[in-house]
């Protein structure tokens, strides 16, 4: 690789890192898989609820969790 080259690179990958952002649903949770060991009706309601409040799903099942420890203790 030439130097220019490098430079190009170096360059590009700089001005186009993919950065994660903790207010977006990641690639997991858009195909699916982070649901992979719940049932088809509990997967459905995470999604659903997600869609309505605008949270991921990860958030929704975390308050359901919180709401129910809550409760329990």
């Amino acid at each position: 690789m030439t130097d220019e080259e490098a430079d190009f690179w170096d360059e590009f990958f700089t001005r186009n890192t993919v950065m994660p952002d903790p207010d977006r649903p990641g690639v997991l949770t858009l195909t699916g898989h982070i649901l992979g060991d719940l049932d088809s009706d509990a997967a459905e309601y995470l999604r659903a609820q997600a869609a309505t409040t605008g949270q991921t799903q990860g958030q929704v099942a975390s308050a359901i969790i919180r709401k129910e420890l809550v409760k329990n203790t």
